[in-house]
């Protein structure tokens, strides 16, 4: 859910007032695609893996991990040059399925 007054558009952020809140290509210049797109050095715990594993499937298959990773790809793709409508399009090329899934958890399974 975005916040009030934020709209998204193909690559950047615009507040409620038209100005540009933040721009991906800034964003990449300033390393900071490079930063969201690695693991945080100082901690055990991914915490991008478990979001990822908790809103998919509560953590029953190691889904959140590979999701994280595809995500962290993406960013990095773009931090290195890739267009991001490329790399949205590559993450929308993906399909997530949950019946999948919910069968692989309860087999314990993978």
């Amino acid at each position: 859910m975005k916040p009030p007054g934020i709209s998204c558009g193909s690559s950047s952020v615009t507040s409620s007032r038209g100005r540009s809140a933040w721009n991906l290509s800034t964003l990449s210049s300033q390393g900071f695609l490079r930063l969201l797109g690695e693991p945080h050095p100082a901690r055990d715990v991914d915490a991008v893996a478990e979001l990822f594993a908790e809103i998919s499937d509560g953590g029953g298959t190691p889904i959140g991990m590979m999701l994280a990773a595809v995500w962290r790809a993406a960013l990095l793709a773009v931090a290195e040059g890739a267009p991001v409508e490329s790399a949205r399009a590559g993450l929308a090329a993906l399909k997530l399925d949950e019946a999948a899934l919910g069968s692989s958890a309860s087999a314990g399974s993978v």
